[in-house]
């Protein structure tokens, strides 16, 4: 569902030599297209993907509580189910998934997705927020501009919000004209 970039950067350097040592990338979950000289890898589409694309987040929380009984540590699967669980309105579950993905993900990016709209007013997104923005300066240098900084993150979970909710109202009842 969620693609992040060093995901797919990964893919790609997993085809580099450095040194003596070649990286390989796990390339079950992608299909390669090749156009013209070009090669594009575009990720498999889950039974849990489906379910989200569809509105469907109670199969969705299922398959991927499954899913994360595989692979307990997998900081994708909880964030992914955190994603699904603040869909739902479940917000208690999605903070439970989003503290557990956070343990190894050092990035901002949960900050500035609108699948977390619905816990943005809530007092333990503050905290949650501070803690991950804090986290992040201790690894990565201070932010040059903090507020601004959270405030764009902020906006684009408000502007992007409702895209889900009208693509599963467009697919269910056509475009009106």
């Amino acid at each position: 569902m969620k693609i992040q970039f060093n995901l797919l950067l990964l893919l790609f350097l997993g085809n580099l030599s450095f040194g003596q040592t070649k990286f390989k990338a796990d390339t079950s979950q992608w299909i390669m297209y090749i156009i013209n000289r070009d090669t594009m890898w575009i990720p498999k589409e889950t039974p849990f993907d489906v379910a989200m694309k569809n509105g469907d987040y109670e199969k969705a929380i299922e398959l991927m509580k499954n899913t994360l009984k595989t692979n307990p540590y997998n900081q994708f699967n909880s964030y992914n189910l955190a994603c699904a669980y603040a869909l739902a309105g479940n917000k208690d579950s999605s903070f439970y998934f989003l503290q557990q993905s956070r343990k190894t993900d050092t990035t901002l990016i949960f900050l500035s997705d609108p699948d977390f709209y619905s816990l943005i007013y809530d007092p333990r997104w503050e905290k949650l927020k501070q803690d991950q923005v804090n986290e992040y300066e201790k690894r990565n240098g201070k932010l040059k501009n903090r507020g601004l900084t959270l405030k764009l993150m902020e906006m684009r979970i408000k502007d992007q919000a409702f895209y889900r909710p009208s693509q599963l109202i467009e697919s269910k009842f056509g475009i009106r004209k």
